[in-house]
């Protein structure tokens, strides 16, 4: 219909270039502009047909990187968490309006994020279910 829900799930080592909590004013950067690009999801995700005028109205980001509370820890000790491994997630909500959607085009989300080389994608809709693999060269989805 006119809602379409978002997941991704990534290494975070495939958007910020590493898997650790930041060792410096750097890496801190790095993680502040990535979430600043993934809250952004128009610029991330083309719609199928263009004048489906789709517009965010919800975003969730989480990874173990960004969670403010082990920001006030020793970074010396992680205190129980596992971050050599750390993911990224994120799920956008989009309202779009003028019609069923036939798909979708990644091209932004590999643009912003060149470490990202391939996407596994599952799309389950009205007219049923898709399924690819893209990448930066291939980067729809057609249904």
């Amino acid at each position: 219909g006119s809602l379409v829900e978002m997941e991704l799930d990534s290494p975070a080592v495939n958007l910020i270039g590493f898997e650790h909590w930041p060792r410096n004013a750097e890496q801190q950067e790095i993680i502040d502009r990535a979430i600043e690009t993934l809250n952004e999801g128009v610029t991330l995700f083309g719609f199928d047909p263009a004048g489906a005028n789709c517009r965010q109205v919800r975003v969730i980001l989480l990874s173990s990187l960004f969670d403010e509370d082990d920001h006030e820890h020793d970074h010396g000790h992680d205190h129980g968490h596992d971050h050599d491994h750390a993911d990224i997630f994120a799920t956008w909500r989009f309202e779009c309006e003028g019609g069923a959607l036939r798909g979708l085009d990644m091209r932004g989300l590999f643009k912003h994020f060149p470490g990202i080389e391939r996407l596994r994608v599952q799309a389950v809709t009205d007219r049923g279910q898709a399924a690819g693999e893209l990448t930066a060269g291939s980067s729809r989805l057609r249904w």
